[in-house]
């Protein structure tokens, strides 16, 4: 089975209103002042697990006009990508309708009283979509070539080589290098980036008047993320497209939208032009989501959370996780204790470190890739280091190599006075405790015939935490609570989560072993800002109480002033500057490199471009 869905290529009768496009294919524009789309009274219901109807979007309203961008913006749930979905007619027929009254009309066609074959012919043709994980949307078995070709060949019957060559050319319009050499690579050989821009290739094959991108740029690193809303902006611009953005980052909406719809909980509470809504948010939705991130100017004691603008809770520390491991009779820490231990030797030293890979090419030959080179700091205790850079430049390396998943090739690591290099097997084992980490990928990380108590509560029995089995369920629940997770998760499997709550999933399996070094590989990069504060929040609390200290790696500059105390800038392997976090976010002179991050944080305004 290729990677695009099978269908009759045969495309809708030309109507007589619309006049033919560059590609020869039907061109309908909408005629007066009627929106490109229109979305009118959406309601969509998915079936429960009792067999009945549960609506999930509650008469959403909003248009895009022809060559405008428009972003719908909310948290995980909010129901933004269920209407992208919908406007594609992707939503699964078995779990889902669209309920009586609603309305989908694009470029003046209602779509749904189009026959399945139009509207397959009408998707990726006219309205063409961009989803949030490429590796997930790519075909691992075809190269990348293929892929687009048969986007092409599909919807213009252009032949196999006219359509390679075709898609040559739209790997150099999005700025992929050697596109000749990338026709040829499989998806697993391109970064994150570049299989980003291999989507939005074929997503503009056809010459889309449309354009939905959901969440294109989450999971990408800070600079790399400004490249694609560049190129999308200039897309845009270039071809007269009109686009709908999903994402839940306003600091992203602010480069890329010219008005913006936000949603909660199926149900539009506000939009209009980006800088007024941005500017002056109305209502209090917005007002929490502009909030819950982490500013680039001071440093709050805690982050706001929604619920604080919604009304649901008081602003102020929360309880829960914290003041259970705190009470705990196991390896509790005290105030005093954690005072006194920070004022000793510092937790974690590293010194010269180094790894170099070596993999075989041919029968006789070997390549040596050097990760890390002569990686140097120290941690005191009760404090965060911060490790930014962009992808391949050595951090998620780093990490590993601090909890010996990598043996390091050069220099040495030393925890509380313990070169890690040189510990047995057994003393490794009772070290782990003391040493967890957050894998950056969530989706890998745990395992899927354990429920969520299962995975909670067996590093606990395995390292002896918690009087009896009853205690440790308890345990896990305050966990899931503190991560923004109700307690009947407890008794559900990981598929059946989001992306963003099996990361919260992850950190909570990390501090059930009370450690007090915690690696956090991009742990807060997928979360929505309000649950993304609550964590943040729940770490500098965990921090204070328990002494805890931190390795903080992400691309998120925003996130890694705010938690950390001293931060590393890696590029290739290599410190290239280290210093005080607000030294290196309050301005002064920067390595260059260090410079092009923070340019790059979104917000900042700078190169994007915005059509209208």
């Amino acid at each position: 089975m290729s990677s695009i869905e099978s269908a009759n290529p045969t495309l809708p009768p030309a109507q007589p209103e619309g006049a033919a496009g560059v590609s020869g294919r039907p061109d309908h524009r909408p005629s007066g002042t009627d929106p490109l789309l229109q979305v009118a009274d959406l309601r969509v219901s998915f079936r429960d697990e009792a067999g009945g109807w549960r609506e999930t979007l509650h008469g959403v309203n909003f248009a895009v006009a022809a060559a405008r961008s428009v972003a719908l913006v909310g948290e995980s749930g909010s129901g933004k990508s269920v209407s992208s979905l919908a406007v594609m007619g992707l939503l699964p027929a078995r779990v889902s309708r669209i309920e009586p009254g609603s309305v989908l009309r694009f470029a003046g066609q209602d779509l749904l009283a189009l026959p399945a074959q139009q509207r397959r012919a009408l998707r990726g043709a006219q309205i063409a979509m961009v989803f949030q994980e490429p590796m997930s949307s790519l075909n691992p078995v075809f190269r990348v070539g293929e892929q687009i070709a048969e986007v092409l060949r599909l919807h213009q019957g252009l032949s196999a080589a006219q359509a390679l060559e075709r898609a040559r050319g739209l790997l150099d319009e999005v700025g992929l290098p050697d596109p000749g050499r990338r026709l040829r690579a499989y998806p697993h050989q391109l970064s994150g980036g570049q299989q980003q821009r291999v989507m939005i290739a074929m997503a503009i094959a056809c010459e889309p008047q449309l354009l939905i991108a959901d969440e294109p740029t989450t999971a990408l690193d800070v600079t790399i993320q400004r490249q694609i809303l560049e190129l999308l902006a200039e897309l845009r611009a270039r071809r007269s497209m009109a686009m709908l953005f999903i994402t839940h980052d306003l600091g992203v909406v602010s480069d890329i939208a010219d008005d913006v719809v936000v949603m909660r909980h199926g149900v539009i509470r506000e939009q209009g032009p980006a800088a007024q809504v941005l500017g002056a948010p109305k209502d209090a939705y917005t007002r929490a989501l502009l909030a819950c991130r982490p500013p680039l100017v001071g440093r709050p004691a805690r982050l706001l959370q929604v619920e604080d603008f919604m009304g649901a809770v008081e602003p102020g520390p929360a309880p829960g996780v914290a003041s259970v491991i705190a009470d705990a009779s196991c390896n509790a820490h005290t105030a005093a204790a954690t005072a006194t231990a920070a004022a000793a030797t510092p937790l974690l030293v590293v010194e010269g470190l180094g790894k170099v890979f070596s993999t075989r090419q041919g029968l006789f030959g070997q390549h040596h890739f050097t990760a890390l080179q002569d990686v140097s700091f120290t941690l005191p205790r009760g404090k965060t280091l911060g490790v930014v850079g962009e992808s391949g430049c050595g951090k998620t390396t780093l990490g590993l190599t601090l909890m010996r998943l990598h043996l390091p090739t050069s220099g040495r690591v030393m925890f509380d006075g313990a070169d890690l290099s040189t510990l047995s097997d057994q003393g490794w084992q009772a070290m782990r405790r003391r040493i967890q980490i957050v894998f950056q990928n969530p989706y890998a990380s745990l395992n899927p015939r354990f429920t969520v108590a299962e995975i909670l509560t067996e590093p606990m029995l395995v390292h002896g935490i918690g009087m009896d089995a009853a205690d440790r369920r308890r345990r896990a629940a305050a966990l899931l609570d503190q991560v923004g997770l109700p307690g009947a998760a407890l008794l559900r499997y990981p598929h059946e989560f989001s992306g963003g709550q099996r990361q919260r999933i992850a950190i909570a399996r990390c501090l059930a072993l009370e450690p007090e070094l915690l690696i956090l590989d991009e742990s807060v990069s997928a979360l929505d800002v309000s649950v993304q504060a609550q964590v943040i929040n729940l770490l500098r609390d965990l921090q204070a109480r328990l002494g805890l200290s931190y390795v903080f790696i992400s691309h998120d500059l925003a996130v890694v002033r705010y938690l950390s105390d001293r931060v590393l800038v890696m590029q290739s392997g290599q410190v290239v500057e280290e210093g005080s976090a607000d030294q290196l976010f309050d301005g002064g002179q920067h390595h260059p490199y260090t410079e092009r991050l923070l340019a790059a944080i979104p917000g900042r305004g700078g190169a994007t471009q915005r059509a209208g």
